[in-house]
């Protein structure tokens, strides 16, 4: 119940300001400031083999701009990406993937005269899989997606993404290959 009411006063705050309750329908995004939170709690994960898990995944990051040259801007940043497998486990238990990135990507707001942002991205990163003994990988990832930015602050969209790279596999399993694809939905914040 306190969550709620906690929940009603961030809406009613955020409602009550002018500059901030006018909704976006024409012109480029201009973002109000150099900092982005992304937080996609709806997605899954397909792995490529059965050591890579597939299932439910969420993703949250973080990223500050670099510089805005021409028509795009420079983003750097990290984040956390996190897969709970269900499907797909024929050698070993369907596991989990914990995931920690950082990441370059390029925001292309300028480029059209609406409140859509595409992006793209590419960056490395460590995944600790969680079977019944612990694994890991070193991956590369990258991908992309679009946001609309229905409030300059609040942007609504999807993201996709590939990774892949060695999976170090313990119980004589060895150095493995490890690949996955996903694909979210969720809300990135601008401040």
């Amino acid at each position: 119940m306190r969550n709620l009411a906690v929940l009603t006063l961030v809406a009613a705050l955020f409602a009550a300001s002018p500059v901030r309750a006018q909704v976006q329908s024409k012109g480029p995004e201009v973002f109000p400031g150099k900092f982005q939170v992304g937080f996609h709690p709806i997605g899954f994960q397909v792995g490529f083999v059965d050591r890579s898990p597939g299932g439910y995944k969420l993703a949250a990051d973080f990223s500050g701009l670099i510089a805005s040259p021409g028509k795009l801007s420079l983003w750097l940043g990290g984040g956390m990406n996190y897969a709970a497998g269900f499907y797909s486990c024929y050698l070993t238990d369907c596991g989990g993937d914990l995931q920690l990135w950082a990441f370059v990507m390029l925001t292309f707001e300028k480029l059209l005269p609406f409140p859509l942002v595409p992006f793209a991205r590419a960056g490395v990163g460590g995944d600790v899989l969680f079977y019944n003994a612990v694994a890991g990988a070193f991956v590369l990832r990258f991908g992309g997606g679009a946001h609309y930015w229905l409030f300059k602050w609040l942007g609504l969209g999807l993201e996709t993404n590939f990774t892949f790279g060695p999976g170090f596999y313990p119980n004589g399993a060895g150095t493995l290959f490890y690949g996955s694809w996903d694909f979210s939905l969720g809300a990135r914040f601008a401040f």
